[in-house]
């Protein structure tokens, strides 16, 4: 949310798009969305849940990393835009669904709705925090400061995963059939 909290008045003011522009990389965006949800379950077998938890994390942040770099691209701006945008959305999207996927083979069934409920909590509770902070951070340092500040922020956020144990979560079709994978991910 830091990010996108300047993400509309940078497209507008710094990088000179349209609002037909802005909404076509919006759509684009959408569409990587579909994309990484058609992905999804293929990229979980052929990678495992918990590798594609990271891909999907890194996929939807380091992309952004191109949106303050693309000021100086001149006629490539609304390409490198596009692109940025079209591979965040597919990131988005296979993170959501590892995540989703992981909830559901290692939380019990009982414990679910409570589980998801505080993540949920947790994860939008801190989304106006989020926009606060790339408001003062615009309002000191300047615009691209925060679209800086939040794409490696991001990226950055995904290093938890390195050392953890679920990178080599794989999952499975039933949870039945290998409850100790499950488990040991849970621990």
């Amino acid at each position: 949310m830091l990010f996108l909290s300047v993400l509309v008045w940078y497209y507008v003011h710094e990088l000179s798009l349209t609002s037909a522009q802005i909404g076509f990389v919006f759509s684009v965006q959408a569409i990587g969305g579909l994309a990484g949800a058609a992905l999804a379950s293929r990229l979980a077998r052929r990678i495992g849940l918990g590798r594609m938890l990271l891909v999907g994390c890194v996929l939807s942040h380091a992309p952004l990393l191109l949106i303050p770099a693309v000021g100086a691209a001149g006629g490539l701006v609304l390409t490198l835009v596009l692109a940025s945008t079209l591979l965040g959305g597919i990131g988005e999207s296979v993170q959501d669904i590892s995540v989703g996927s992981v909830f559901a083979l290692v939380v019990p069934a009982h414990l679910r709705s409570q589980t998801r409920g505080a993540y949920q909590t947790v994860s939008f509770g801190l989304r106006p925090l989020g926009s606060v902070v790339g408001a003062l951070i615009a309002a000191t340092a300047g615009i691209p400061a925060v679209l800086w500040v939040g794409a490696i922020g991001g990226t950055l956020a995904c290093l938890w995963l390195l050392p953890s144990r679920l990178l080599s979560f794989r999952g499975q079709d039933d949870p039945a059939e290998q409850p100790e994978s499950a488990t040991a991910v849970s621990q």
